[in-house]
């Protein structure tokens, strides 16, 4: 079985399963791939992809945190620039339920448009090996890496504080690509493919992009191909892999 193919059965699950589980609710997935993780060492993500999810914006007033893993609970500091929407509890537990299928365990991510870069540490959390974080306001960048430091994952991380389009030629290929850009602006298509036609989502790899029900993510962007988009309310995930995987 490839990743992919695993990482298919548990967004089949989780769809016939019904609503994603509260915020600090475990899958029995993410437990085992916990328990898995504490008995042999990380691995690499290889294989291609297919599955979403994603959810409501953040309840007002709600304190946000890490949903699973090493540091589950931990929380973390919200946006200090206007308009930066966090990924919510809800959507980022949905999203690592489904990837916990075969796990995070050794993944090289990078997390774009970062703002309090609850996404990268999520994965972090879950056994990511490594994780870039980019954002362009130096006010979210030290959001950022006061999270990093709260969460005890600075040294795994690297904060580049510069636009996506721009912070490319520093990312190398990463096995996970994690963007949840702002949702007035177009979807992002174009840097879409640049990610993947420079190499930074690497072979087996895949992208996941956030974005506004409202707009529709397109079924390519230049090598890379939709392979899934879930919605709940007004917030979309859109999950993409290089076409020739998408073709297995």
């Amino acid at each position: 079985m490839t990743w992919a193919e695993g990482a298919a059965g548990g967004a089949q699950r989780h769809r016939r399963g019904g609503a994603s589980p509260p915020p600090g609710a475990e899958a029995p997935a993410t437990r085992n791939l916990v328990s898995l993780a504490r008995g042999r060492a990380a691995h690499r993500i290889s294989a291609s992809f297919s599955c979403g999810g994603t959810a409501s914006p953040q309840a007002k007033g709600s304190a946000l945190r890490v949903t699973g893993g090493t540091a589950r609970g931990v929380p973390l500091k919200s946006p200090k620039a206007p308009g930066v929407r966090p990924t919510t509890d809800r959507v980022r537990s949905a999203l690592f339920n489904i990837l916990a299928r075969r796990g995070t365990e050794g993944a090289r991510a990078a997390d774009l448009f970062a703002g309090t870069g609850s996404l990268g540490i999520e994965a972090l959390s879950r056994g990511a090996a490594s994780a870039a974080f980019v954002e362009a306001d130096r006010r979210q960048t030290a959001v950022i890496e006061a999270n990093l430091q709260a969460t005890g994952f600075a040294d795994k991380a690297e904060v580049i504080a510069e636009r996506a389009e721009r912070a490319l030629h520093r990312l190398g290929p990463r096995d996970l690509v994690l963007m949840d850009p702002p949702y007035a602006q177009p979807f992002p298509a174009a840097l879409i493919a640049r990610i993947g036609e420079t190499g930074v989502l690497a072979e087996g790899g895949v992208l996941v992009c956030g974005h506004a029900s409202r707009v529709p993510a397109d079924d390519r962007c230049g090598d890379l191909v939709k392979r899934d988009d879930r919605r709940y309310g007004d917030s979309s995930l859109a999950f993409y892999s290089h076409a020739q995987e998408a073709a297995r």
